[in-house]
């Protein structure tokens, strides 16, 4: 999905310490460091859009 940072990958769901999340990267990345980096995001069941997305742990924010 294309969002302002870049083209973010969703590869699905998992579990990190006990939290369920998305497993996320980019495929494009403003910053090209950031390609291919998995991030995570709080899972949610209505999200459609990577802005309605949240980080999954609040220490670790989105990549920029």
């Amino acid at each position: 999905m294309s969002a302002t940072p870049g083209k973010v990958v969703l590869h699905g769901e998992s579990d990190v310490g006990g939290k369920k999340v998305f497993v996320c990267s980019f495929l494009q990345a403003r910053d090209p460091e950031q390609v291919g980096r998995p991030f995570f995001a709080a899972w949610s069941p209505t999200a459609r859009w990577f802005d309605e997305l949240e980080p999954a742990f609040p220490h670790l924010p989105f990549p920029a």
